[in-house]
Formats: C-alpha cells, structure tokens, sequence
C-alpha cells in the first residue's frame, strides 16, 4: 500500500487541487504516478515547456515511462489531460493550492518564485533555491521542525506562498542515515562514496553506450551538494534561521549502472564515543520520525530498515530500493572504522524518496503544520 489509510482526510474535507510543473520528465512521470489515488491530493494541472502546451499528457510522457520503467504506466485519469500553459494567475484561478516542481534550475530560477508571490506555495526539485538561507531544505525524517523557515518568506506573509526544496537525492538517503547517530552520540566527521543509479541523470540520461559494463567518476556538481546540503539539513532552526551544523564533510561520487536506487557507503566519526557497535545498532533499530511526520499518509512506520549482521550483503539496489514503496532508507553493514569511528552502507531509491515522494511527503508535512490553506 503505497499510502496509509489512517491518514485520510476527515469526512467532508475535500482533496487539495495540485499542479506539476515539468509533468512529462523522469521526476515529473513519477509524481504523476504517486499522486494518484493519493489521499489529500488531487492532480488538477499539469505544466510543460512552449513544445509541449497544447498536447495531451499521454503524447508527451509516453516515452518517458517505457525508459523510466515505471511499472505503473499512465494512470488512465491523467493520460488525456492536455499540458497546459504554467501561468500562476491561471492555476490559481483553477483551484490549484500547491504546486510539485520538477523543472530544470534555469526555469525554476523564475517559475517557482512566479507561484510563490502568487500565493500558491511550490515544493521543488530544483537545486536553484536549497542553500536561500530563508528556504527550507526538507528530509522530514531528519529535520520536520525547518518547515517553519517558509514563514520568514515574504511571500507567505503576503499572500501565503513559499518555496520549499527538496535536497540532492543522494543527500536525502545520507542524512537519513546518519540523524540516529547524530542524536544519540554527535557527528564531528563524514566521509561518504556514493554508487548512485542512472536515472540520477534524468531522461533521457547516460546512454547505454556509456554505461554498459561501465562506472563513471565523476557527477558534475554532485560533491559539493552533499558537503554543503548536509549542514543545512542538521543545522538548527531558532524561528527566523538556520544555524548550519560544525561538521567536516567528504564526498565522491559515482554513477554505475543500475536503473533505480543510490548506494552511499559512509565513515563517520563521532563525538560521543558509544559503549559499542551494539550501541550503534540499537540507535538505527529504535529510529522513529516525529509526530507530526508520521502522520503523513506517506511516512513509512519505520522509516529505516536496519539489516543486522547475519545479513552482510545487504542493502543491494535491486532487492531493496522499493522498500516502503521507495520511501524508506535501508542500512546494513555497520561495523568499527579503522580510521574514523563507524563505518555502513545505506540504500534508498533516487526518485521516490530522493525525489518526487520526499516532495510529497514535505506537502503533507506543511498541511499537517497549517500552512496550506
């Protein structure tokens, strides 16, 4: 069950009209998908570039769920929307209450703001707006309390809008891993390499001539985002702004081929030195999102799934990136670091909770803190 059924609107409420800007992408196509049948939401626009206004959703996105092996196709309800025009004063006069935003960073520089000072809060993929020190930057699992920064945006309090994005996905698979140990002992150091999947690159990607019995290096701007994104994320909110957190990060990233699922292996050391690895597990055993995430419809129960050690290759990309439905973590391998304190591998999937279901799950998070309207 992709959502829980305790997290239904109450009798009468009706659903929230959303909109999609950049519907017909990788990230875009999986919105689609996971917003169907969703409890508070209701998909009422969707929003493409000059090319594709006009056309039906079906003619656009076709291609990109046969490469995106989305096995849930084109919901039927969807298929024959046309694309429509992303003009603010439009959408708002539709209805639509909440934008998803899975457009580049040069269309999103313009575009998201364009919503926000209309009043219609925008919750993006986008890396043009993570590090605006009044803009949250949201893995609800780890920081639910940095949703109240959308507050200090002027255009919340002049209209009610704001922007709220979304980290880099293979950010979101770290930090998830890694807040127990931040809770229970402190981190001083992170070193991380990540193995992240092809459809990281969007559609239509890396071709299989570059891929194919191959591992590239290299991932253009990828570091930089998890060393600095992390300090944002840990950081703490006071009401008006992040303090971003004193840590040392290392990042090196590769792509490899797989289709769906980032692997991060990481070394932490820690300030609080625990008693034991037993210690250690027991932390990411006993790791429960806050209240008011858990009562999102999307919020897995345990958000972690620990793998002990009678299961030494575990996590692996293909038999667990779809746990909870792509929005949880997975951890395994957590053993003492010769260099550093503690060393594990962690596993989630790149464009569900890495992408389009961490946004979805930051839109729940905002409704169930009143400020979505």
């Amino acid at each position: 069950m992709m959502y829980r059924s305790a997290s239904r609107l109450a009798d009468g409420a009706k659903k929230y009209k959303v909109g999609v800007l950049g519907a017909s992408g990788a990230v875009g196509s999986r919105f689609i998908s996971r917003l169907e049948n969703h409890p508070w939401f209701e998909v009422a626009a969707l929003g493409g570039g000059p090319n594709e206004v006009g056309h039906l959703y079906r003619d656009i996105a076709d291609k990109v769920y046969n490469a995106c092996l989305d096995p849930m196709g084109i919901p039927t309800r969807i298929a024959e929307k046309k694309i429509i025009n992303p003009d603010p004063a439009e959408w708002k006069a539709a209805g639509v209450g909440l934008v998803f935003s899975a457009v580049p960073d040069d269309v999103a520089r313009v575009a998201e703001p364009g919503f926000a000072n209309a009043g219609i809060p925008v919750f993006s993929n986008a890396v043009q707006f993570r590090m605006t020190p009044n803009v949250p930057l949201l893995q609800p699992y780890v920081n639910s309390e940095h949703m109240g920064l959308a507050k200090t945006q002027p255009s919340f309090a002049e209209s009610g809008g704001f922007i709220a994005t979304n980290p880099n996905c293979s950010t979101i698979t770290m930090t998830c891993a890694i807040k127990p140990l931040v809770d229970a002992f402190g981190v001083d150091v992170i070193n991380c390499t990540t193995l992240q999947a092809t459809s990281g690159s969007g559609f239509p990607g890396l071709s299989v001539a570059e891929m194919y019995d191959n591992c590239i290096p290299y991932i253009g701007d990828e570091e930089d985002k998890l060393e600095t994104e992390t300090q944002k994320i840990l950081g703490a909110f006071d009401g008006q702004g992040i303090q971003h957190v004193e840590m040392n990060v290392s990042a090196t990233c590769n792509r490899v081929p797989v289709s769906n699922g980032h692997m991060v292996c990481i070394s932490l050391k820690l300030k609080n030195k625990p008693g034991s690895m037993e210690d250690i597990k027991e932390a990411f055993r006993n790791f429960r999102p806050k209240a008011d995430v858990a009562a999102c419809p999307s919020c897995p129960e345990k958000p972690i799934r620990f793998f002990e050690d009678d299961r030494p290759d575990r996590p692996q990309h293909r038999l667990d990136r779809d746990y909870e439905t792509g929005m949880g973590v997975c951890v395994g391998r957590v053993r003492e670091c010769p260099v550093l304190d503690v060393k594990f591998t962690v596993l989630a999937h790149n464009t569900v909770i890495g992408a389009a279901g961490g946004s979805i799950l930051n839109a729940e998070l905002a409704c169930n803190q009143g400020l979505i309207k």
